[in-house]
């Protein structure tokens, strides 16, 4: 990936990097392994290891997929992204299933096992750049207090937003604020 970034941008290219979820985890990875990466920006950021407040398992999808029943599909579609991404049912939209449901079908990498094993941590107190650390205040994947003092506070470097009635796909949820936040940060 370094070598892929260095081709298309050039070696001594400085640039910023944002990253949702499991993507965040990767951003801060590579943020530690190429030179020039000068602010960081995580979304609902995996990796942490702490406390999940889940609203149930997610439910399976392949079967119904491979059966074709597409209604089904479509209402677990609809559940799964209540249960882990969304903060109420009445702001999933078409679009919003179908980004999900094409995500999931593009999945080629569990990355479950890492995104909940930890390792964020480690990684942020090696990178030394600014940090911006969002999260929405209803995100299934964290407890908001926990991580702002495990992960921000103490840390002059660091800053945090919660953004109030979003959930883990915040930047769904509150596209304008999100868009705000980013810009400002990376001006």
């Amino acid at each position: 990936m370094i070598a892929t970034i260095n081709t298309l941008l050039g070696e001594n290219q400085s640039i910023n990097i944002a990253g949702f979820s499991f993507g965040g985890y990767v951003a801060t990875h590579l943020a530690n392994q190429r030179a020039g990466i000068e602010k960081l920006a995580l979304l609902g950021c995996a990796g942490h290891g702490g406390p999940r407040r889940p609203r149930g398992d997610l439910l399976s999808w392949r079967g119904l997929l491979a059966s074709g029943d597409t209604k089904q599909f479509i209402e677990v579609m609809r559940e799964n992204l209540y249960r882990q991404m969304m903060s109420s049912y009445d702001r999933i939209d078409e679009l919003a299933i179908r980004i999900h449901q094409d995500a999931c079908i593009a999945t080629r990498y569990k990355s479950r096992p890492i995104a909940r094993s930890g390792g964020l941590t480690e990684q942020l107190e090696q990178y030394p750049g600014p940090v911006l650390l969002i999260w929405g205040e209803h995100d299934v994947t964290f407890t908001p207090e926990y991580l702002i003092e495990k992960l921000v506070q103490g840390r002059a470097n660091r800053s945090s937003e919660v953004i109030l009635d979003a959930g883990h796909w915040v930047q769904y949820e509150k596209p304008e604020q999100i868009n705000h936040s980013l810009i400002t940060w990376f001006q």
